[in-house]
């Protein structure tokens, strides 16, 4: 019968003393691997804040009329409604202007401002439909505004306000709202105002085309009318992937989600 081989005592020691510096030394290659990396993160962030605070630096340096033209929020209000959030097409539309509106060094003649709006950024703006005023807490820009251009400005502008998301979908100010296919009309009571609402959402702005030939495709519209104490507000389903929105005498079409239409449909079964 073979022998057990017996290890002596140093042997031991000298082995957990070696399998002590490998670990050691594994662990110290990991750390110093992950610091390196920590390090170049931080470096990389670094750069990023850098490069961040010079392109708001180089911003800074635009006219102020650049900078609330190419801002991708807007709110505007006309004093009757709160600020509202603009659709960002809708805004370009309006950018249109800004080419044509004369700069001056001052409005001493500016009257109590129709419209307000201002960014994110801090840059506000006013017009009394004569004068269009930039301004923020570093200086302030004057533009005049041809007469021939006034009377777009002012309907764009409403057209901004009340076509708005916002400004359709406040169902908490809503007043008398009814549906109707063009057969039945039914009205929607304060306890499905909400539910109503909550079926309007707005994908993007579109052109009038393609909606009034969806309307044209389509057997079953349904008109909804709405109002709210300030406005009349008319939706109307142009299909299932489009609306209508005529509020103050302004139009526009938008791309919706089809729950409108589904929700519509069902409500007047």
């Amino acid at each position: 019968m073979a022998r057990r081989r017996k290890f002596k005592p140093t042997f031991i020691v000298a082995a957990m003393i070696v399998g002590f510096f490998i670990i050691y030394f594994i662990s110290f290659a990991i750390t110093s691997n992950r610091d390196k990396n920590g390090d170049t993160n931080i470096q990389t962030n670094q750069e990023q804040e850098a490069g961040a605070r010079k392109i708001a630096k180089e911003a800074d340096k635009r006219s102020l009329i650049t900078q609330i033209s190419d801002s991708e929020k807007i709110y505007v209000t006309d004093y009757d409604t709160d600020y509202l959030k603009i659709d960002p097409t809708m805004w370009d539309e309006f950018n249109d202007f800004f080419s044509d509106f004369k700069k001056v060094r001052s409005a001493e003649k500016m009257t109590k401002p129709i419209y307000e709006g201002h960014n994110d950024d801090g840059v506000k703006f006013q017009t009394d439909l004569e004068y269009f005023k930039v301004f923020n807490v570093k200086g302030e820009e004057y533009y005049k505004i041809p007469v021939s251009e006034k009377k777009l400005v002012d309907n764009l502008m409403k057209k901004l306000i009340y076509t708005s998301y916002n400004y359709v979908n406040n169902y908490k100010d809503w007043d008398d709202v009814s549906v109707s296919d063009g057969q039945a009309t039914k009205n929607v009571h304060f306890w499905n105002k909400d539910d109503l609402a909550s079926n309007i959402i707005y994908k993007r702005v579109v052109g009038k085309v393609q909606p009034e030939k969806a309307f044209e495709r389509t057997k079953k519209n349904f008109t909804v009318k709405i109002s709210n104490g300030k406005t009349n507000i008319e939706i109307v389903t142009m299909g299932k992937d489009y609306v209508k929105i005529t509020v103050a005498g302004q139009t526009a079409y938008y791309e919706v989600n089809d729950k409108l239409y589904k929700y519509l449909d069902g409500f007047l079964k």
